[in-house]
């Protein structure tokens, strides 16, 4: 078990660095000069109030985050509602901050999407189980803007894309909350890509052996097909006129 209380190292800086400038490239041209104070506002908040905040698996909170927040504008294509959002997420559903206390600190529309994660939250806390269709319709009733779910998405595909890290019991759990209901989700969404990302995830952690072989035929296939395209290209590199 991952110490959950022990403060960001130096290498864990450099990770969070590294993300949030991958986070401002990612969102070059959605946000607008003004947008920028209440984004480093968000950042401030989840810093100060999650600064030795973890995930189960060990990774810090802010890390987290940041990556929840540039899947949020890169991969689903979000806005800057939304991305402030995602930054907030982790430590409100942490309680290391309170709705009342993001309306001081946000406008309306930020608010609203908070309340939406926020309930979402609560029925998790009260319906352990997920794996039925009531608890389906009330996530979707309590998400009453699409964006909670979107955003819940990305929480969701950034912990599978770090399942390794977390023990074994967590990641079939993990994984069937995935298969059941938010790759089904993101298929509705148009979110394709993320959909199949996420099936193959939860098949890297639910039939191993299904996965390796998938795995194995498709890098059999991969080399074959660039064997192919070598020998095709080798002969026209070798008769084209040579260019001084």
């Amino acid at each position: 078990m991952p110490d959950l209380n022990k403060p960001i190292s130096t290498q864990e800086r450099k990770d969070i660095l590294k993300s949030y400038r991958s986070l401002l490239e990612a969102s070059d041209g959605i946000i607008k000069p003004g947008d920028v104070p209440m984004i480093r506002e968000a950042i401030a908040v989840s810093l100060r109030q999650g600064k030795n905040l973890r995930r189960i698996s060990g990774t810090p909170a802010l890390l987290h985050s940041l990556e929840i927040a540039r899947i949020v504008v890169e991969e689903i294509g979000l806005g800057r509602t939304s991305l402030i959002c995602s930054l907030l997420y982790d430590v409100l559903r942490n309680g290391e901050i309170t709705l009342e206390e993001i309306r001081q600190q946000f406008d309306d529309h930020v608010v609203m999407i908070m309340e939406g994660l926020a309930k979402v939250a609560d029925l998790y806390n009260r319906n352990p189980s997920i794996r039925s269709e009531n608890f389906r319709k009330l996530l979707l009733t309590f998400a009453q803007d699409v964006r909670v779910i979107l955003i819940i998405i990305a929480d969701r595909l950034r912990t599978m894309r770090t399942l390794d890290r977390y023990d074994r019991e967590s990641q079939i759990n993990i994984s069937s909350e995935v298969s059941y209901l938010y790759a089904p989700m993101a298929h509705r969404l148009g979110l394709y890509n993320i959909k199949s990302e996420m099936e193959d995830l939860v098949m890297k952690y639910t039939n191993r052996e299904m996965y390796k072989f998938i795995a194995k035929k498709l890098n059999e296939t991969k080399r074959a097909r660039d064997k192919y395209i070598r020998e095709f290209i080798a002969p026209l590199k070798k008769d084209s006129p040579s260019r001084d």
